[in-house]
């Protein structure tokens, strides 16, 4: 390595020193990909841990999803920490097979993965500090993604540079200061090719919105973060507020409130009733908030079901929050043949015809059914029909638009009521899962002009 010492390492020094994000004895341990972001937190440290009195290690995660490529960031990954004598430890995960085990989007399962990764691998180094790369152009795309979705005062506080033993030094620099850096140190990185592809709405942000920010305000990423770093300020000092609140409080003691103490009690009381259980606390979406809010400026008793497998209770009393009673799901598998089936467990009417007549007269009887038309030769065999329905399993997916689509997820995307999710028929071909009422057919099901067209009618 190149004895330079790059103005911007200057910078990381000066953020690390003065927010405190590491101390002397500190055993740190590097989130490396292998990537620009990683690559160049990890000379930064090898030049300032003399100043700081900190060790370093490194670790690096394969996910699994993109095959030889991903085999090659985990290798010059190694190799980098060969070099710099780092100690180094990596371990792989299947992505791809943890998001049918769960229902995961990629993004929300690989970023849980790494973070237990991380936590496992920092137990097992001694390490008290884990440190990740995420700079000053990230912090600017997370906070322009949680405006457009949406978000409360604390969306817009941004990436935060201390979460628990989580650091991050480099949210003062901007991702041209840390590859000019590269380049005036010589060293070299590994490029994710999935970065390149719009797809997701980070990469659009990153590629399209950030460069139009910086053509307004060469220093953008500062006043970001300025900005954040105020909003934290309002932030904490609201939570604060809510903090002195009583527990329990009445409906109209409620009423009272400023809006802001107002929201912030109400997702403190539903962060209660799952850290009392000693689980994971998932985030009161903005629906599920404001349908309480409007409830207890109401009157009379509501319940509300939120994410999480939460109700909400509001009375006069004021609100509280409840673990919902799993009821056990009713297993059944049935297969269908033409005419009227009865499924015996959920009570659904499936009617199956070839006859539209008597598909539209049998949807005049039941008033909530659903008709779909399909093609013939999807289901038929030899002149036998080849239908099934079953309830819904763990994993289940389908092919819709080209891709394979986790069926929980699907459900959620199209708004599905949870309460009726685990006794929707699912209806199979060939072991295939070909529709569920409520979601979209799967490709090449659909009948077509000159199909033979078989009708499906299914009623609650």
């Amino acid at each position: 390595m190149k004895k330079i010492f790059p103005a911007s390492f200057k910078k990381v020094l000066n953020n690390i020193q003065n927010s405190g994000l590491l101390e002397k004895g500190d055993r740190v341990l590097l989130a490396l990909s292998g990537g620009a972001d990683s690559v160049y937190l990890l000379l930064v440290l090898l030049e300032i841990k003399d100043i700081l009195g900190i060790e370093i290690c490194a670790a690096h995660l394969n996910h699994g999803i993109r095959g030889e490529e991903a085999d090659r960031d985990e290798l010059f990954s190694r190799q980098l920490c060969e070099r710099f004598q780092v100690r180094f430890v990596s371990e792989r995960v299947n992505v791809p097979e943890e998001m049918k085990k769960t229902g995961e989007g990629c993004e929300e399962c690989a970023r849980r993965l790494r973070y237990s990764f991380l936590e496992r691998s920092a137990k097992a180094l001694e390490c008290n500090k884990i440190a990740t790369a995420h700079h000053a152009d990230d912090n600017i795309e997370t906070v322009l993604l949680h405006m457009i979705r949406g978000c409360a005062i604390s969306g817009l506080t941004g990436i935060k540079p201390i979460r628990g033993n989580v650091v991050r030094p480099l949210l003062c620099v901007g991702k041209a200061e840390i590859l000019a850096a590269l380049e005036e140190k010589g060293e070299t990185f590994v490029t994710d090719s999935t970065n390149a592809s719009d797809d997701m709405t980070r990469n659009f942000i990153r590629h399209n919105i950030l460069p139009k920010i910086y053509e307004l305000n060469p220093k953008a990423d500062g006043a970001v973060l300025k900005m954040c770093r105020a909003l934290s300020e309002d932030s904490e000092y609201l939570d604060s507020e809510t903090a002195k609140l009583p527990r329990d409080m009445s409906r109209e003691e409620l009423k009272r409130l400023p809006s802001a103490l107002f929201s912030r009690y109400i997702i403190r009381r539903h962060a209660e009733s799952f850290s009392s259980a000693g689980g994971d606390t998932p985030m009161l979406d903005g629906r599920s908030l404001e349908r309480i809010k409007s409830a207890l400026y109401g009157n009379g008793t509501v319940r509300i079901d939120v994410q999480g497998g939460v109700t909400a209770y509001i009375d006069s009393k004021g609100i509280a929050f409840e673990e919902r009673k799993k009821e056990e799901e009713k297993s059944f598998f049935q297969e269908l043949d033409f005419g009227e089936n009865i499924i015996s467990s959920n009570g659904y009417k499936i009617l199956i015809t070839m006859e539209k007549k008597v598909a539209e007269e049998w949807i005049n009887i039941y008033k909530l059914s659903i008709l779909m038309s399909l093609n013939s030769d999807k289901i038929l065999k030899s002149g036998k029909l080849r239908i099934s329905v079953r309830q819904r399993q763990e994993g289940d997916s389908y092919v819709f638009g080209g891709h394979r689509r986790d069926v929980r997820r699907q459900m959620i995307n199209f708004k599905i009521p949870q309460r009726k999710r685990a006794s929707l028929p699912v209806f199979c071909s060939g072991g295939e899962i070909f529709w569920i009422p409520g979601l979209p057919l799967s490709d090449g099901f659909r009948a077509k002009k000159g199909d033979g067209v078989i009708y499906i009618a299914v009623a609650e």
